[in-house]
């Protein structure tokens, strides 16, 4: 699963980037607070410097656990505003979309026809990932080339028995800045 998991980092970090002068890589936890923890994996690129920042599109994987009821796999990709840093942090505001696909945590059962129950293959259910989340860089703190990055975003996957499921998520990882060009980092 690690082995697999690598490979679909570094395919998408070469798929993505390639031919791009500046790659934007970030890595770290994301969960709702403590409580369902996960990780991700997400690579940026600049697509254009405006006034007070740049302008970047990416693609973040990730997993996390709910325990006692799924666990989850997410593939979004997003639009991102980023500040330079000034003085002692940088801001960015990403807009998030793509598909998440969850695994209930345990056996499935469906009804047999005659009032039993059976256990059915747990294929797992697939939803739609829409959010919204800000960033805080902490260039004081880097070391080398990563800078600390906090996290807060609303998630949200439909649909969740029928509904959209909202998610309230902290990421805490490390984001750093590869190649060259000019961008406002």
């Amino acid at each position: 699963m690690k082995k697999s998991l690598c490979t679909v980092v570094i395919l998408m970090v070469l798929s993505f980037s390639a031919g791009a002068e500046k790659v934007f890589m970030e890595t770290g936890y994301i969960g709702e607070t403590f409580t369902h923890p996960g990780g991700s994996v997400s690579v940026g690129i600049p697509v254009v410097t405006v006034k007070g920042g740049t302008v970047a599109a990416g693609l973040q994987i990730g997993a996390y656990i709910h325990p006692r009821n799924h666990v989850g796999f997410f593939a979004l990709s997003y639009g991102e505003f980023i500040r330079p840093e000034r003085r002692s942090f940088g801001f960015s505001l990403r807009l998030l979309g793509g598909y998440y696909h969850t695994w209930p945590d345990g056996p499935l059962y469906t009804n047999d026809g005659t009032g039993g129950a059976m256990e059915t293959p747990n294929t797992g259910r697939p939803h739609l990932g829409i959010g919204l989340d800000a960033g805080w860089r902490f260039p004081g703190l880097s070391a080398g080339p990563f800078i600390p990055i906090i996290r807060i975003a609303v998630l949200g996957e439909y649909p969740y028995n029928g509904y959209l499921l909202p998610h309230l998520a902290v990421g805490l990882g490390f984001t750093g800045t590869f190649g060259h060009g000019k961008t406002a980092e």
